[in-house]
């Protein structure tokens, strides 16, 4: 079996499945959570205080910060990965892009990463990729910080995915003492 060829499918599930681990991994997409989590209670207890201090009712207040916190709790912990995927899959049908889905082939050269679909071919410089990210359903091989190609462990149809990512780390690890000379 030749180690520097892969063969597997990927479905709009497969990269929803990444975006949503790049959204909850990411250190933008979690700043943005984290500003979600705390502008948005803020935000509904200024609306319970505003109307505390005009009606100069401090049981308004304390029953609307109770409020205010539930309801934000709620929202935060249970919706914003949610709707992420949500929008995500919406995103992604209707950009419906031919060679995101479907059958695809890495195969390694000394230098470069090719990637073969039904209406593209790309060639990456091994020395460019960004980083290797093994997951139990998924192989995740980065091409930028937010791009990358996913290999669903279970579409795999030929070739062996263990070889393969062994031999990609060798490259790598010979392209960048190249790079050092």
């Amino acid at each position: 079996m030749n180690p520097n060829y892969l063969k597997y499918t990927v479905t709009i599930d497969d990269l929803v499945a990444f975006l949503i681990h790049h959204c909850r991994t990411s250190p933008r997409e979690l700043k943005t959570f984290h500003l979600y989590q705390r502008k948005t209670p803020i935000a509904i207890f200024n609306i319970f205080l505003f109307q505390a201090i005009l009606q100069r009712n401090l049981k308004a207040l304390i029953t609307g910060t109770i409020i205010a916190l539930s309801i934000c709790l709620f929202a935060t912990l249970f919706n914003y990965f949610a709707l992420k995927e949500n929008n995500v899959k919406k995103m992604l049908v209707e950009r419906n892009r031919q060679g995101e889905t479907g059958e695809h082939i890495l195969e390694l050269t000394d230098t470069e990463i090719i990637e073969k679909t039904r209406v593209n071919e790309t060639k990456t410089k091994i020395s460019f990729l960004d980083k290797i990210v093994n997951l139990p359903d998924y192989a995740l091989i980065y091409i930028s910080s937010v791009e990358a190609y996913v290999i669903p462990r279970s579409s795999i149809s030929e070739g062996n995915l263990e070889k393969f990512l062994e031999e990609l780390n060798i490259k790598i690890e010979e392209n960048s003492h190249a790079s050092d000379n």
